[in-house]
C-alpha cells in the first residue's frame, strides 16, 4: 500500500492497527496473517501518525501538521469522527497515548511559544487544550516520527521528549496537568537532532533514543539511558547503530529500536546493542496484552518480529 506508516497500535496478539500517510489505516484480527485497509478519502492528503487502538472497534488517530485533526472510530475503523480540530498555521500533532480506557493525551509541536497539549477524560471523544502546557524554547520541537515521544505510564506519570535547538523531557505527575523539565546529552542544537523516542521499564528505567535523521548512519550521542528518573544518563558499553525513531522494552530485559537505517537488539536491558536488520523501519512496539511484536515503515510494509531468537 502507498503509505508510510508511523502509527502503530498493538492491543493484544490478535489485534493491531496501523496508521499512515495518504489517509491510510489497517487493521488485523487474527495476528498479522490478514490485513483490512482503508483510504480515508475526504483525509487522503493527511499524514496519520498518532494512534492508539483500545480493541477491535475503537481507535483513535491523529494527523501531522496543519490542519490538525484527532478522529475517532467505533465500529473497527469503518466511519470515523473528528472530535478535535486545530486550523493554527503551526499546529502539528506528534503523538496521543491513554493512562487508562478514559484518560488520555495528545500533544505538539510549540504555538504561541508552548507545547500543545490536549486532554480527554472521555475516551478520546472530547479533548480540552491545557492551560498549563510547557513552554518551548526557540528552535524545540517534538518528533513525529513515529508517535512515542509521548508515554503515559502508571498513576498520571507522562514523559515527553523534544528536539531541535533543545532535547529534553517534560514530565508530568498527574496525568499532564503540571510538568517539570529535565536536560539530557543526546545529540542536539539543530532541527534534524535530538529524541525522536522514549520507553519506560519495569523497574523505572527511561531510555531514550534518536540521533540525526538527515545524518541516520551517525552513531554519536543517539542513545542514553536512565536509572534515577532522568537526573542522570548513562552511556551504552555498544550503542545503537545510527539514527533511531523508536524505541521499545519487551520482556526479560530485551529491548529492540529501529529506524531507516536498520534495527538494533539488547539483551542486556540496553547496556549493549546488535544489529540485527539493514532494512529502513519507522515504529516497533510491543502487544499490551501478550507478546506480538510488530514493526513497519516506509511502503505500507508491516512484519512480525520473531523473539524466540535470542
Amino acid at each position: 500500500t502507498n503509505t508510510d506508516i508511523r502509527g502503530l497500535s498493538v492491543v493484544d496478539d490478535s489485534v493491531a492497527w496501523a496508521s499512515g500517510s495518504r489517509g491510510w489505516v489497517a487493521t488485523t484480527h487474527n495476528g498479522g496473517k490478514n490485513w483490512k485497509w482503508k483510504q480515508l478519502t475526504e483525509y487522503a492528503k493527511l499524514d496519520f501518525r498518532g494512534l492508539y487502538a483500545f480493541n477491535n472497534k475503537q481507535a483513535i488517530i491523529c494527523n501531522a501538521g496543519s490542519p490538525a485533526h484527532i478522529l475517532k472510530t467505533e465500529d473497527g475503523g469503518e466511519t470515523w469522527k473528528v472530535v478535535y480540530t486545530n486550523t493554527d498555521s503551526l499546529a502539528f500533532i506528534d503523538a496521543l497515548a491513554f493512562w487508562n480506557e478514559k484518560q488520555g493525551i495528545a500533544i505538539g509541536d510549540p504555538i504561541n511559544g508552548r507545547f500543545l497539549v490536549l486532554l480527554t477524560n472521555d475516551g478520546g471523544t472530547t479533548w480540552t487544550p491545557s492551560d498549563k502546557a510547557p513552554a518551548a524554547f526557540k528552535g524545540e520541537a517534538a518528533f513525529a516520527a513515529s508517535g512515542t515521544c509521548l508515554r503515559a505510564a502508571k498513576n498520571g506519570l507522562t514523559y515527553m521528549a523534544t528536539g531541535g535547538n533543545v532535547s529534553r523531557l517534560l514530565v508530568s505527575t498527574n496525568y499532564g496537568l503540571d510538568w517539570a523539565s529535565l536536560s539530557t546529552p543526546i545529540i542536539q542544537g539543530k532541527s534534524s537532532l535530538g529524541i525522536f523516542s522514549l520507553a519506560l521499564s519495569t523497574n523505572k528505567t527511561i531510555f531514550i533514543c534518536g540521533g540525526d535523521w538527515e545524518k541516520d548512519t551517525l552513531k554519536k550521542d543517539n542513545y542514553f539511558y536512565s536509572q534515577n528518573g532522568g537526573k542522570s544518563w548513562n552511556k551504552a558499553i555498544q550503542g545503537t547503530n545510527g539514527f533511531r525513531s523508536c524505541i521499545e522494552v519487551l520482556h526479560d530485559k530485551q529491548l529492540i529500536a529501529t529506524g531507516t537505517s536498520g534495527t538494533d537488539y539488547s539483551a542486556d536491558e540496553g547496556r549493549n546493542w546488535v544489529s540485527i536488520d539493514k532494512e529502513s523501519f519507522n515504529v516497533v512496539q510491543l502487544s499490551r496484552k501478550g507478546n506480538a511484536v510488530y514493526i513497519a515503515g516506509r511502503k505500507g510494509r508491516i512484519g512480525r518480529v520473531d523473539l524466540s531468537v535470542k
